[in-house]
């Protein structure tokens, strides 16, 4: 006699049979809740690049064919180009909140703020931002502070006063900015790219003072600084992924650590994003979703995605992730 088992995972099923004793099958830490895409809303693309909530129920979803903004608590939609608004370009590479609740667009053709209905644009031409082609956001939580990376160095709006950082007057070398984070005591970190020498680096700067950590000394040579998380206790983690190479690198006051596959149940498979909540680390990457816990570092749990982007918890707990095919809400499991 032979028993079949029928797996159900995220809208797929799979079946297959087994003798009399079936092998152990561990529960699925992720369940979809919701699937967003063209097919069943007016979201311009499928391919989210960029994803921010207001933590009100309204979220905005960044695609290479325009913005979308989305109030979940009626089911509204509503949707901007370049055609039908201030917005420099339709392709969104990059959002983020700011404090006073204003939503900042980065495009490959410059940066917008959207304050109460009203637009303002940031370009070359009109402000002392280096570059058109936005790559990062980043706001303080509490002051009116925004950090903006580019492919040609770094913006920072403080107030009324701009200021840009690149090769000729800061520690930044000619890189691609691909990662930004803040740390508790308004530290910044970030992550970038030197495409002509093929080496990644993470820079710290905090009042008026550099520090640079080259990847490479980690033995993580071409490797692309990803994505910057702080965790609770103020330790910064950096996903890393290159050719050859996967990891997560934790920074303390004392120590640079490397978690890859040959140390970590971590996946070979590149990482790109990493984000912190209590005391686990949530990554997107080639696997799809993933959930890491550093004290338990043969464990990590995944469901798999297409092309994920970024990700971003809501209110009630529940799990966004920007994916080629739209958004997926997924609930984290307890078991």
């Amino acid at each position: 006699m032979k028993k079949v088992l029928v797996m159900l995972a995220f809208g797929l099923s799979a079946v297959f049979s087994c003798g009399e004793v079936c092998p152990y099958e561990p529960p699925l830490l992720f369940q979809e809740v919701k699937t967003y895409h063209i097919g069943n809303s007016p979201l311009p693309n499928n391919d989210v690049r960029a994803i921010v909530s207001e933590g009100t129920g309204i979220y905005w979803l960044g695609t290479p064919e325009g913005l979308a903004r989305f109030d979940q608590r009626n089911d509204q939609w509503q949707v901007f180009h370049h055609a039908n608004s201030p917005l420099p370009s339709d392709n969104i590479r990059a959002l983020a909140i700011d404090w006073q609740m204003r939503l900042w667009v980065g495009t490959d053709q410059g940066l917008a703020v959207l304050d109460n209905g009203i637009w303002k644009v940031y370009e070359p031409s009109n402000s002392h931002i280096p570059n058109n082609a936005i790559t990062q956001i980043v706001s303080h939580p509490s002051q009116d502070l925004v950090w903006v990376g580019t492919e040609k160095g770094l913006f920072k709006v403080e107030g009324s006063t701009q200021t840009f950082y690149d090769d000729s007057n800061s520690g930044l070398m000619d890189e691609i900015i691909y990662s930004l984070a803040l740390g508790a005591s308004g530290e910044l970190w970030i992550g970038a790219f030197d495409h002509f020498n093929h080496q990644g680096r993470v820079y710290r700067f905090h009042n008026d003072q550099w520090q640079v950590k080259k990847l490479e000394n980690l033995g993580l040579t071409s490797s692309f600084p990803y994505g910057i998380a702080i965790d609770q206790s103020n330790a910064v983690w950096i996903s890393v992924s290159g050719t050859a190479t996967s990891a997560l690198v934790k920074v303390t006051d004392s120590e640079w650590l490397t978690y890859d596959h040959s140390n970590s149940s971590l996946p070979l498979a590149g990482i790109y994003k990493v984000s912190s909540r209590v005391n686990s680390l949530y990554l997107i990457g080639a696997f799809g979703l993933g959930k890491f816990t550093p004290s338990l570092v043969n464990e990590f749990q995944t469901t798999t995605l297409d092309f994920p982007k970024a990700l971003i918890f809501d209110e009630l707990g529940r799990i966004w992730v920007a994916t080629s095919s739209g958004v997926i809400v997924f609930n984290e499991r307890e078991y």
